[in-house]
């Protein structure tokens, strides 16, 4: 029998269900993290161009890595235009680059002119790789070399197990708690990047600590 994933309160607990199995627990973890909102382009290009570092995600993680090359930034928003602006910090030729179309406030524009970020309004048609360059069409025919492209498209968290089981999500979909990384639902808990603040694997990692703490604490009481 196939069963589906699920998440419901017991009266001891939790029955997690999985797509082979159902599970009693009194305690559960979740660090499902989030997906990335990919640009549009062949899977097969997308994934060899992570691998060449010719597409990249988090600026934070590796933005020294690109210190002096041209940089390009996808997303024409709020988000894209401080990664842009992020970015700028390590290198001093930066476009942004817009995948449907500009969403950019009037400030956001005056940042980004005096940060002396390019911003392309024309969308990105197709972006491929041609060797060591990653390469954007633009729709109006152009064609633009990069060194990097950061995707700045945002992230959906993997928050629905979650909400299934009763958890409170902020608007942007994340998982709400405590100190202890308890969510509104006792004995759950959640890290990482599905709960908002910072998305590295250190504070991931401490997040899990604190509610491995608490959960230790929980069970022996």
């Amino acid at each position: 029998m196939v069963l589906a994933n699920g998440i419901v309160q017991t009266r001891t607990g939790f029955l997690v269900t999985t797509g082979v199995e159902a599970v009693n627990t009194r305690t559960i973890l979740l660090a499902q993290g989030v997906k990335n909102h990919r640009p549009r382009m062949a899977l097969e290009t997308h994934d060899r161009g992570l691998v060449q570092g010719l597409i990249r995600y988090c600026p934070i993680c590796d933005g020294y890595e690109v210190c002096g090359k041209r940089v390009a930034v996808l997303g024409c928003s709020d988000h894209g235009a401080a990664e842009a602006l992020f970015v700028r910090h390590y290198s001093e030729t930066v476009t942004l680059l817009a995948q449907d179309s500009s969403q950019l406030s009037e400030a956001e524009k005056a940042d980004l002119a005096r940060g002396g970020i390019a911003v392309e309004r024309a969308p990105v048609r197709d972006l491929s790789i041609d060797g060591k360059n990653l390469i954007a069409q633009l729709i109006d025919g152009r064609l633009l070399r990069f060194d990097t492209l950061y995707v700045a498209l945002g992230t959906s968290p993997r928050s629905e197990l979650a909400h299934m089981a009763g958890a409170k999500l902020d608007p942007a979909g994340c998982i709400v708690v405590d100190e202890h990384q308890q969510t509104t639902v006792s004995g759950l808990f959640a890290a990482g990047d599905m709960v908002e603040g910072l998305d590295q694997i250190a504070v991931a990692a401490g997040q899990a600590a604190k509610a491995a703490t608490a959960i230790h604490n929980l069970l022996s009481g």
